[in-house]
């Protein structure tokens, strides 16, 4: 005897697309990249400074520039309602942080913002600013974000790494006693602060290697001892109110946070902070979850250096709570 199919109810309804906000996406301005004697971009050039091959390089380079076409294609593919947009641009410069001379970083920094404010004033709903910040001088920098925040109408600040001011040799790190009235404004203004990637300076490690410099693995390292630096010299006990973020699964912070903090256990100079966040994304391998949670979807996802389609696997905004204490041998 037959037995009788059950009766075909149908599929539920799919769900509806989940809604992104993506935080790392960067965009260029033609002030900072390299040029010919004629006013031509050095493509190639530009590309060996980064080294990366230069047909990639010239693609990332249009995308950097596009606001009204490409950009907003791959939003809506991808289904990213809004993107968070920093400056990002140029090998010579790292945005800002490698202009040696003040006052050309000054002027840069404040021609980007206001070309910055027109994308987004063009693009509302789409777009929000993220402020370029001289750091070369703490002052003008409390000046400038003032500006982006009150008058721009930004919401938060990136900073690509440490700052090198007046000579190559010469790194200010955000832990830098001189970066004082930058927390302080920071705090005042409440407005997050992304702590975005650069390769490490001289680093004797990467001798003959300088394909490991850059965002395949050297990014990640110097960022988040960058991070680890703020973290250990107090700024979390006298500001503790200022939010850090980390892209890139936080730098790889998460995954090491219990190792991080048993060390410090047993060091007479360890202390911890209780603000720091980290956004997780482009990996699936392992779990952060011991030491985060994820309440939320956010996405960081380096366009338009980084494939959009890749992006979306594991996509959360994570907070990391690392105790405030310091540590001695009990």
């Amino acid at each position: 005897m037959s037995i009788p199919s059950l009766p075909k109810l149908g599929t539920p309804p799919a769900p509806a697309p989940l809604r992104k906000i993506a935080l790392e996406e960067h965009f260029g301005h033609p002030i900072v990249f390299m040029r010919d004697s004629e006013g031509r971009f050095e493509t190639r050039k530009e590309a060996a400074v980064g080294h990366l091959g230069p047909e990639y390089f010239e693609v990332v380079q249009e995308r950097l520039l596009d606001f009204d076409t490409t950009r907003l294609q791959a939003m809506d593919e991808a289904g990213i309602d809004r993107v968070l947009l920093s400056f990002g641009a140029g090998f010579r410069t790292f945005g800002v942080q490698g202009i040696l001379d003040r006052g050309e970083a000054q002027n840069t920094a404040r021609i980007v913002n206001d070309f910055l404010a027109e994308r987004v004033r063009a693009h509302p709903s789409r777009y929000v600013g993220m402020a370029t910040l001289v750091l070369q001088d703490p002052d003008q920098a409390v000046l400038e974000l003032e500006r982006c925040v009150t008058k721009l109408g930004f919401k938060g600040i990136m900073v690509n790494g440490y700052t090198q001011v007046e000579t190559p040799d010469n790194l200010v790190y955000l832990d830098d006693a001189r970066m004082t009235p930058f927390w302080e404004a920071l705090t005042a203004l409440d407005v997050p602060l992304y702590l975005h990637p650069r390769a490490s300076h001289k680093a004797v490690m990467y001798d003959n290697h300088p394909e490991l410099t850059g965002a395949n693995w050297g990014f990640a390292p110097e960022t988040a001892t960058h991070a680890l630096r703020i973290v250990y010299s107090g700024i979390f006990d006298r500001f503790p109110t200022p939010k850090l973020v980390l892209g890139h699964l936080g730098e790889s912070i998460p995954f090491l946070a219990w190792r991080i903090q048993h060390g410090i256990n047993f060091s007479p100079n360890g202390r911890f902070t209780r603000s720091a966040w980290s956004t997780i994304s482009r990996r699936t391998s392992g779990s952060p979850r011991a030491a985060t949670s994820t309440p939320r979807r956010f996405t960081a996802r380096s366009l338009p250096w980084a494939p959009i389609a890749s992006s979306f696997q594991m996509t959360t905004r994570t907070r990391i709570t690392l105790r405030a204490e310091n540590s001695s041998i009990r």
